[in-house]
């Protein structure tokens, strides 16, 4: 597996390098209405661009911070936003299964793919 590690390493080298700069992710906005939605499907809340407060981060309760990155990317804190070891095994069982059953993203590059990328989910 080493070897696919350092070959993802070039890869994501590679990809950063053409990736906009971080202060553009200031000047994104997205005029998107979110909805909030009960199992049953019935809508509880939605909030458009209007509607929305920006909070700043010491106003989010610590406990909802930890518990996102804890649900979203439990190596959040041993890596720079991009995790190797998670891209490796995501593709490995992928290409066990020869279908798209794991993701190897971090919240960094979710953000990333969110704000400047297509959404779709593909092997590579």
């Amino acid at each position: 597996m080493g070897s696919s590690i350092v070959a993802i390493n070039y890869g994501i080298n590679e990809i950063d390098k053409a990736l906009p700069d971080k202060a553009a992710l200031n000047a994104v906005v997205r005029e998107q209405t979110l909805t909030i939605k009960a199992a049953d499907g019935k809508v509880l809340q939605q909030q458009g661009q209007i509607a929305r407060v920006p909070l700043k981060l010491e106003e989010i309760p610590e406990k909802l911070k930890l518990a996102f990155v804890v649900s979203e990317d439990r190596r959040f804190r041993q890596h720079d936003g991009v995790d190797a070891y998670g891209i490796a095994r995501a593709l490995l069982n992928n290409l066990r299964t020869q279908d798209v059953v794991q993701g190897g993203s971090t919240i960094t590059q979710q953000l990333v793919r969110i704000l400047f990328l297509k959404q779709q989910r593909t092997m590579l």
